[in-house]
């Protein structure tokens, strides 16, 4: 196995996704009895969860297009071995609960020339995932922790749809605020940051 030690060589440094690494960062959460772990994306572990996300957790509105499942993959696979993204499983003890993304925000396709985007600023993209709220809450608080021991991380924000009531909830719970809507591929999304805007 190889081993993988929390916090070294950044954020987002490329690694193998065929590869299976340790935890790179846990958090134990008392009031819900919950524990989330952070590892990188292992696909041999992790390809049940990509199988049931696509199909029956990824539901595209009429109005998106169909993105093929070896297509998902292959971004997957790009992401891992770039410099400027990665792809991590966010797990509640072993049991793999969703995949995170996180990218840097100069280089994200749809933030990269935003004006409200600065150094230092990264972006959390949750895939779509059913667990429960108190869980998703708790991966979110998982990886704004984990992220932001990174001293190249100094805010991070969140794409979230205008439209998606719980995601919207979730993501203020998490202690994110509000900065703008932001037109994205197909609709208008609510950016928020955290920390706070009004404390970075």
């Amino acid at each position: 196995m190889n081993r993988l030690l929390p916090y070294q060589s950044g954020l987002c440094r490329p690694l193998d996704p065929f590869t299976r690494y340790d935890v790179v960062y846990t958090r134990h959460f008392p009031e819900n009895n919950c524990t989330v772990s952070l590892r990188p994306l292992h696909l041999e572990k992790d390809i049940s969860l990509l199988h049931s996300w696509i199909k029956r957790e990824y539901v595209r509105p009429s109005w998106k297009h169909h993105i093929p499942y070896d297509e998902i993959i292959q971004t997957l696979i790009h992401t891992a071995h770039s410099d400027f993204g990665q792809v991590f499983t966010g797990m509640h003890t072993d049991r793999p609960l969703c995949e995170v993304q996180v990218f840097r925000a100069s280089q994200d396709d749809e933030l990269g020339m935003h004006p409200l985007v600065y150094p230092g600023d990264y972006v959390l993209r949750l895939m779509p995932s059913r667990v429960a709220p108190a869980q998703h809450l708790a991966v979110i608080q998982t990886c704004v922790d984990y992220f932001l021991q990174h001293k190249e991380v100094k805010r991070v924000l969140a794409i979230v749809d205008e439209d998606d009531a719980r995601d919207n909830s979730v993501i203020k719970k998490a202690g994110f605020t509000f900065l703008s809507k932001v037109p994205t591929s197909y609709k208008m999304d609510n950016l928020y940051v955290y920390p706070p805007a009004h404390s970075s």
